[in-house]
């Protein structure tokens, strides 16, 4: 079984309610629980924002996979990047 929460553009601060969800989920079966964050980034520091550094920092988080690919938006003046990341969440 399987257990996802998906956060786009948040802040680290919304993303405490659904690891904390995530991490106190019981089933008696095995369940698999991911964490999952679109994270809107300048691409010169894609790998230093606040809300990837947060989530590594989280004893109960483990880093999967994190990409970064370049996105097309008229609202900032910089290039934004998109990061995907992926981590499991332990209970």
């Amino acid at each position: 079984m399987f257990a996802f929460e998906l956060k786009i553009r948040s802040t680290f601060h919304s993303y405490e309610k659904d690891i904390v969800k995530l991490s106190e989920t019981q089933n008696p079966k095995k369940v698999n629980k991911y964490f999952i964050a679109l994270i809107d980034t300048w691409c010169d520091n894609k790998n230093i924002d606040p809300r990837i550094l947060y989530l590594n920092k989280r004893e109960n988080l483990k880093l999967i996979d994190i990409k970064a690919f370049p996105t097309k938006q008229n609202r900032y003046n910089k290039d934004v990047c998109c990061s995907f990341g992926i981590w499991t969440v332990n209970s």
